[in-house]
């Protein structure tokens, strides 16, 4: 009479199965947070850009009235406390 219990080869392949995914999930939970940040960077990059150009053209333009600057980056920059 065979014994019961997962001595077969489905209990092997299963074990594998748990082992392979033990060492994959994390490289792609790292690779997913890469992406997330990288994402991230990018964004607050093309806004430092937008920021300097936007002050580079009230340089040049000469705003008499700083008030009444209405630019793309300044309810970021009022919202941030920075």
């Amino acid at each position: 009479m065979p014994a019961r219990g997962g001595g077969g080869p489905r209990g092997a392949e299963a074990g594998a199965a748990a082992v392979e995914f033990a060492v994959v999930l994390p490289l792609l939970v790292m690779l997913l947070f890469g992406f997330v940040q990288f994402g991230l960077a990018t964004g607050d990059r093309i806004q430092a850009d937008s920021a300097a150009r936007e002050a580079a053209r009230l340089a040049v333009v000469g705003i008499d009235d700083w008030t009444s600057i209405g630019g793309s980056g300044k309810g970021f920059w009022q919202r941030s406390g920075r």
